[in-house]
């Protein structure tokens, strides 16, 4: 059987006093999840942010098994954990500043067919035509184009913007 494992997590606190919450979560019986640039990032307020912590104490399915970390727990568990992350909040200047948080966008892809043929495509466009190109083609190269993003009103803008971002959190 398998189930779901939180990896990983931590509260940003933005200068506009939201809160920034990274995430990495996979599965027992693959590697999703496991490596340091796989976190997502959601903004909330305070209240929202409490809202989320109290729902996961009240699951009535009180016995659903995950991983926070390497302990077994609950969903009321994971709620508790959520309130305790919210206590260990980390301002988001000292985060920037000491380089444990940075996203990594995609900005495109480039792919090289077999025959010579370049094409160009978005990250979302990539990700709907990957199995058709790859099956009409055979094997293909590819090339991601990306830059880095350091700044905190750029990270706010790439969660909320919802850009194909790979979030690295320390």
């Amino acid at each position: 059987m398998s189930f779901s494992i939180l990896f990983g997590d931590k509260v940003v606190r933005l200068s506009d006093g939201r809160l920034m919450y990274f995430d990495r979560w996979g599965c027992s019986n693959d590697n999703a999840g496991r490596t340091k640039d796989e976190y997502r990032a959601r903004i909330f307020t305070d209240d929202s942010f409490k809202v989320l912590a109290e729902s996961y104490k009240r699951d009535p399915d009180d016995y659903t098994e995950i991983k926070i970390r390497s302990r077994l727990a609950t969903m009321h568990d994971l709620g508790e954990h959520l309130i305790t992350m919210l206590k260990r909040e980390v301002p988001v200047a000292q985060a920037l500043a000491d380089h444990k948080i940075y996203g990594k966008v995609t900005d495109g892809v480039e792919v090289l067919i077999n025959n010579g043929t370049r094409r160009e495509y978005t990250p979302e466009g990539w990700a709907k035509d990957w199995a058709k190109v790859v099956y009409h083609n055979g094997e293909v190269e590819t090339r991601y184009r990306s830059h880095f993003i350091y700044d905190e009103q750029e990270l706010i803008e790439a969660v909320e913007n919802k850009l194909s971002v790979q979030f690295h959190v320390e």
